[in-house]
């Protein structure tokens, strides 16, 4: 059984609070997120590629993304 984490950050804040860019930037990194990394040796389960990498897109440059249903 999985759920989605979903995590929400205010562009404002970024270049505002101290390492919010580099912190986001490890979070969704490939070796925290693909499959075999080590967010998913603590339970996560990984997205497909396609979705992996337009996550990484968005966080990134800062644009919303719109729930999958």
């Amino acid at each position: 059984m999985s759920r989605p984490l979903f995590f929400y950050v205010k562009n404002a804040h970024r270049g505002v609070i101290p390492n919010l860019n580099a912190f986001l930037e490890e979070y969704v990194s490939s070796d925290a997120l693909e499959q075999g990394g080590y967010l998913s040796e603590r339970g996560l389960v990984s997205l497909a590629d396609d979705l992996l990498m337009e996550l990484q897109d968005a966080v990134l440059n800062g644009t919303n993304m719109e729930p999958k249903s």
